[in-house]
């Protein structure tokens, strides 16, 4: 820039020449091979009529295209360096009034010519070889002197200067200091594409988008590395100018600076900030920098949107913290903060309100200090202490707690040093040991100890105070009274006061001592008795067998050497492989607690000799010296299983039997039946009344014995084991509805009065046919031992993820032996002759199927009632299920 303001100044010069003129005069320069009129005087504007100015700028083959005398002198003029003096009378387009002048041009520089006009009327005629042109020729060589000046100026620059034309061309260039600073040499500069070979290639394409828009706004600045001849490369800031020394001849100064040390220190100074920003903004630590008018210069706002959950920008507001400060807070920090101006620093604890509307407590560290500008400056740093202050009120807590524990509890709390010595002991000592805090305190409480357990308690505190263990030890001491009190002890040490201590709690085990005393003598009963029984008893626990009696040897025929180091898994060994799966499941369910699980379970085991034999298996949960443990008692049902297996097969021949019987019965059966139904009906007519009754009696016994003998067949059926019921999806409620109907006659024909009270939808998985006999059978029953005039009432309920059926009457009710028989095989009860006004007939096979066909359904019958005459209530229950 200061290399254009130079050439300025030239201009200003030649400017300035051609005023002191006092002849009508023009300025000309040679551009891109042609002669522009570039300036002029007051005097030619006078004698051009005030035209002169539409010419600057045009060239001199366009202004004299029309008179070649005055083209060819000015040409002339400019190819041969020599003053020429032209007549013109006419054809000069720039003069406008009437008057002809002698004009002469004269080159004053290599690329300057001036033109004069001296008249030849209306003045006298004048010489130009006569005038004085002393002082043209004295700022001529200022002009000279100038640009010498400027030239030294700019090769002994450390800036890189380049003139270019409008074409890009170097017109000028400080070649000397571009191969000084970049290292090669000076003529490879005058090469104008030489900068491009050696400008980075990163930087190229932005620098030349700042060019395109500089050719439009006149001027741009921008940076570029250049490689240096060594391989490195310089940083340069580059600042460039267009401007016009006429209108066709623009000019392009372009000055580069070297700041690769600016870079270096702006690069370092980043990487300096960056750490920093780093360390502020990742830090948990609210910082401020405040100037001296406390108007915050710094402060780390994302670490405060971090830790406070407000949206960065509102901590650029000064006053938002003010806004979030406790109230309570706000005047002792005005206090802490007016103190440390004048100590130069302070401290204070303060509460700002997080977003979500709960205080978080700050710890306040100010300093004030003078920056290397010597301005006042303060850093205030805000480290959040809530959790330390929680931490405070939780041990203000804890030790409120702790002296409340300690004045509540029972045991003994003591503190003593490694030598024995009590430095703290809790007021129970009164109660345990007789003796007062006072008593205990300072002295060596060894000496209290029982002789007998002296050592161990010495060792065991030596071994404390040398570990971080907690330790536990049993052990006697004296009460004041002269009796020894047994009593157990938890301890390890701390330090107190910088000092190693062993604290622990003492607790009075004389009950505890009293209950193990009880507990062996119970245990040598209990082995006593185990072995003196001829059930097999053995202990698991921690999947350990350990304790077997004697008679669970002699049932599995091992020794107690044999099964020494028994786990549970060798007992499982022995099971029958048949007999495991569903044992397991039994077990299982026993665990979970699942109703109606009986307390023992019959398996198969094999003994040592491998004879197979039967057993059946109680187990219990017991404590066992003090821990969890499995009680198991085995009996050996071998020979009750071989007569259960005869009496079933002697069943299975009676139920045979029962079978055959009534098949044979049915065929006679069928025709006394077919042959009665014939002489009702067809030959009816024939018969007289005694027959037809008669007829009609043969008929109704038929028909009994008929359901006599389906109920015997359908018994046998349930009682073989072999029957499988075709489970369906259904509405239970529908089938209640159902037998209701059927039996509403029946009701009605002796007056009873049915009342139901079932919901709408009893939906679970059962087989229609044979629940419609389970309650047609207890409806029929209810309607038939009822006296007339009763009222028989059906509920449901859902309870336990069971449908629960009740059919209630106020019949004649059931004697306790009665109920005990009524749900076995012909287990009718006989009420005939008793005056009871009930219908006696039935088989004593209903409730039996009823019984067997609720059980495959999974459910559960039973019957209530408070004796004779008070009326019966039968139940049933069906699992909620849904089948796949």
């Amino acid at each position: 820039m200061e290399f254009k303001s130079n050439l300025d100044d030239i201009e200003n010069k030649f400017s300035m020449l051609l005023k002191s003129i006092p002849l009508p005069a023009l300025l000309w320069k040679k551009m891109s091979n042609s002669l522009t009129l570039v300036s002029s005087n007051e005097e030619s504007s006078r004698i051009s009529g005030g035209k002169i100015k539409d010419y600057i700028g045009r060239s001199a083959l366009e202004i004299y295209k029309d008179n070649s005398q005055l083209l060819e002198g000015i040409q002339d003029c400019a190819l041969n360096d020599h003053k020429l003096n032209i007549t013109a009378n006419n054809g000069n387009p720039i003069v406008n009034n009437g008057f002809s002048y002698n004009i002469s041009f004269q080159l004053i520089t290599p690329n300057t010519i001036v033109q004069y006009f001296t008249a030849n009327s209306s003045i006298k005629k004048k010489n130009l070889n006569n005038i004085d042109i002393t002082e043209i020729k004295n700022r001529e060589r200022e002009l000279e002197e100038s640009e010498e000046k400027y030239r030294i100026l700019s090769e002994n620059s450390d800036d890189l200067i380049t003139l270019y034309d409008e074409k890009f061309r170097i017109i000028y260039i400080n070649a000397e200091s571009h191969s000084r600073v970049l290292g090669y040499p000076a003529k490879k500069f005058l090469n104008a594409s030489f900068k491009n070979i050696i400008a980075h290639k990163d930087d190229v394409i932005p620098l030349l988008n700042i060019v395109k828009k500089g050719i439009k706004e006149g001027s741009y600045r921008g940076q570029i590395r250049f490689k240096h001849q060594e391989g490195y490369y310089l940083w340069f800031q580059i600042t460039a100018k267009f401007f016009s020394v006429d209108s066709e001849n623009r000019k392009l100064l372009v000055i580069a600076r070297d700041i690769t040390d600016i870079k270096q220190v702006e690069e370092n100074l980043r990487t300096s900030e960056e750490k920093y920003r780093f360390l502020t903004e990742n830090s948990d630590d609210l910082i401020i920098l405040y100037n001296d008018k406390v108007v915050a210069e710094y402060i780390n706002a994302d670490t405060h949107s971090r830790v406070l959950g407000y949206n960065p920008k509102k901590f650029l507001k000064a006053s938002f913290k003010s806004r979030i400060t406790h109230k309570d807070d706000v005047k002792s920090y005005l206090a802490s903060f007016r103190g440390g101006v004048d100590k130069g620093s302070y401290q204070h604890q303060i509460r700002f309100k997080h977003k979500k509307g709960h205080y978080l407590w700050f710890q306040i560290y100010g300093k004030f200090f003078n920056d290397i500008l010597d301005q006042r400056k303060l850093l205030v740093v805000a480290r959040n202490i809530t959790g330390i202050k929680k931490a405070e009120e939780n041990l203000r807590e804890s030790e409120e707690k702790y002296r409340g524990f300690v004045n509540n509890i029972s045991d003994i709390i003591y503190e003593i040093d490694i030598k024995g010595i009590c430095s703290y002991v809790s007021h129970q000592l009164l109660e345990i040991l007789g003796l007062s805090p006072e008593e205990m305190i300072g002295k060596n409480v060894f000496k209290f100890v029982h002789p007998e357990d002296s050592i161990l308690v010495s060792e065991n505190v030596k071994i404390a105070f040398n570990s971080k263990d907690i330790h536990y030890l049993e052990f006697r001491l004296q009460h004041k009274a002269g009796h020894y009190v047994p009593v157990s002890s938890r301890f390890s040490t701390l330090k107190i006061g910088g000092e190693k201590k062993l604290t622990g709690v003492l607790v009075d085990i004389t009950e505890q001592k009293i209950a193990e005393q009880k507990l062996k003598e119970s245990e040598e009963k209990f082995r006593t008795i185990a072995e003196q029984a001829f059930m097999g008893i053995m202990i698991i626990q921690d999947n350990k067998l350990n304790y077997v009696n004697a008679a669970l040897f002699d049932i599995f025929e091992f020794s107690s050497e044999e099964t020494e180091g028994w786990t549970k898994e060798d007992i499982v060994k022995l099971v029958h492989p048949q007999d495991l799966k569903s044992l397991l499941e039994y077990r299982q369910n026993l665990r979970d607690g699942i109703p109606g699980i009986k307390n023992y379970y019959s398996y198969r085991v094999f003994t040592k000799s491998g004879k197979l034999k039967w057993i059946d298996q109680f187990s219990k949960n017991i404590v066992y010296k003090g821990e969890s443990a499995e009680l198991i008692t085995i009996i050996d049902i071998t020979e009750k299983k071989r007569a259960e297996e005869e009496l079933m097969k002697l069943n299975n021949l009676k139920s045979e039997l029962f079978v055959r019987t009534s098949h044979e019965l049915k065929t006679p059966l069928v025709s006394i039946k077919g042959f009665s139904d014939l002489l009702l009906t067809v030959h009816r007519s024939k018969l007289d009344d005694y027959s037809i009754s008669k007829i009609t009696a043969i008929k109704n016994g038929a028909d009994r014995l008929q359901k006599l003998i389906g109920d015997i067949l359908k018994a046998a059926e349930l009682e073989s084991g072999y029957t499988k019921i075709k489970l369906k999806n259904d509405n239970l409620s529908n089938i209640i509805h159902i037998c209701l109907r059927e039996v509403q006659g029946f009701a009605d024909l002796r007056n009873h009065e049915l009342k139901i009270n079932v919901q709408p939808k009893l939906i679970t998985d059962f087989e229609e046919e044979q629940i419609h006999k389970v309650v047609s059978n207890l409806l029929n029953n209810a309607i038939k031992y009822t006296p007339p005039n009763g009222k028989i009432e059906i509920r449901s309920e859902i309870r336990d993820n069971l449908i629960i059926t009740s059919i209630k009457d106020n019949g004649i009710g059931f004697t306790s032996e009665e109920r005990q028989k009524i749900f076995k095989q012909f287990g009718k009860i006989e009420h005939y002759g008793q005056n009871l006004e009930v219908v006696p007939d039935g088989t004593g096979l209903g409730l039996f199927i009823s019984r067997k066909i609720v059980e495959l359904h999974g459910g559960e019958i039973w019957v209530e009632s408070e004796g004779r005459n008070q009326g019966s209530a039968f139940y049933f229950t069906l699992p909620i299920t849904q089948s796949l």
